[in-house]
């Protein structure tokens, strides 16, 4: 279900229905259906109904809804992830325009993914992303057949006076094989007018097995950019992270815009069952310095296997990124050391890695042997292209014997 605003000029706002597996005509044909508000609430009765062109479309999986053609007057998109055209399942995408008293009843534009099985429409989105004060369409087609089988694809089309583009302004591909790329969601995180995409592949492996990631590509003039300024993977072997993405407006009153994102089978108390990531914006100018989180060092070995220090997210200025630990002693708070980087120092059997006397007392672990605390870069412009390095440290004795020392991590803040 989706509000799409008042498309009938009548001062309420209206809502469209999906039903992806509606069977009418033809099975599971998939249907829309638009209800008018008014003075006493939602209109049981639809005032505008369409289907799917052919059977198994899944038409209505997606809904989208934004002014594509400048007219002042919204209109509404429609997904059918497996839209059967040309090719078997190839997916597609419609629009129907509003006209002030409702929607047309005949799409005025529609694409097609072209490619068998890529599945386009399963995610839409509609924003203004190149500021020119008309509304773009954003599709996602995860199952697209790239360099690499199920990689996965994002096109914009642009709108204008005139309509959508027939073909896409702006692409990119998931790069890793069955990483499902194309779950969208667009709006300006960054608050410099422009809209930004922010993508999921719930499949991609990082450096953990279909632990999934999140990706923002940044608005400006001519679209979205080439590469992602932001991007966070979930650091948990699947947990499907990037599996649901939304820009959640400024929830917390700082006047920056967060966003979040659904890792489907994510672990934490329970097996597979899913948690929600919300991450802070920030106003802070982009710069074109890269963040990074690299490791190095050895890591001791306790009664959980090697405690490792990884970071979920990237530490870019304004932003936060997590530090999480693995393997360590159950219901023991550690010590994570912070600063410049040492030359490494014997200890107890490990290695010191951090040359710093300064630590903050992370939680204690948890049944799982894991613990993590959340670090906020501060948007300062000084801080980016800066160094931290980071350790921890589960204490033994007030001597230090039977401490356990982790691998250490290096931050490159970005801008």
């Amino acid at each position: 279900m989706l509000g799409i605003g008042d498309v009938n000029s009548d001062g309420y706002d209206d809502i469209a229905i999906g039903e992806p597996f509606h069977t009418g005509g033809l099975l599971e044909m998939g249907r829309v259906s638009v209800h008018f508000g008014s003075a006493t609430g939602v209109v049981p009765t639809p005032a505008w109904q369409a289907v799917g062109p052919s059977a198994y479309d899944e038409f209505g999986v997606a809904l989208a809804s934004g002014d594509v053609n400048g007219d002042g007057v919204r209109d509404l998109v429609v997904g059918a992830r497996t839209l059967n055209g040309i090719e078997s399942e190839e997916g597609g995408v419609r629009v129907y325009l509003g006209n002030g008293t409702g929607l047309e009843l005949a799409p005025a534009w529609a694409v097609t993914s072209g490619q068998k099985s890529a599945r386009l429409g399963g995610s839409i989105a509609v924003s203004d992303l190149n500021s020119d004060g008309i509304d773009d369409v954003i599709a996602g087609a995860l199952e697209w057949d790239g360099q690499q089988v199920d990689e996965g694809r994002v096109s914009a089309y642009f709108g204008s006076a005139a309509g959508l583009s027939q073909s896409p302004s702006w692409t990119r591909d998931g790069i890793q094989a069955g990483s499902r790329f194309g779950v969208v969601a667009a709006g300006d995180v960054t608050g410099d007018g422009f809209s930004d995409v922010l993508v999921g592949s719930r499949l991609h492996d990082g450096s953990l097995s279909n632990e999934g990631r999140a990706q923002l590509f940044v608005g400006g003039p001519a679209g979205p950019s080439k590469v992602a300024r932001w991007s966070v993977e979930g650091n948990q072997p699947s947990a499907s992270f990037g599996s649901q993405v939304a820009i959640l407006g400024d929830i917390d009153g700082d006047g920056a815009v967060e966003v979040g994102v659904g890792a489907a089978q994510y672990d934490y108390g329970q097996s597979d069952e899913g948690r929600v990531f919300v991450f802070r914006g920030n106003r802070s100018p982009l710069t074109d310095i890269a963040a990074k989180s690299n490791s190095y060092g050895p890591s001791e070995v306790g009664q959980n296997g090697p405690v490792v220090l990884v970071t979920a997210g990237l530490p870019r200025l304004g932003w936060p990124a997590t530090l999480r630990v693995n393997g360590g002693p159950f219901f023991v708070p550690p010590l994570l050391f912070f600063g410049a980087k040492s030359t490494a120092v014997p200890f107890d059997g490990g290695t010191f890695l951090v040359q710093s006397s300064a630590f903050i007392l992370m939680p204690f672990v948890d049944v799982y042997g894991k613990t993590e605390v959340t670090v906020e870069v501060p948007p300062i412009a000084l801080f980016a292209g800066g160094h931290v390095f980071f350790q921890v440290m589960f204490p033994g004795s007030t001597s230090g014997a039977g401490s356990l020392l982790s691998n250490g991590v290096e931050w490159t803040i970005g801008g």
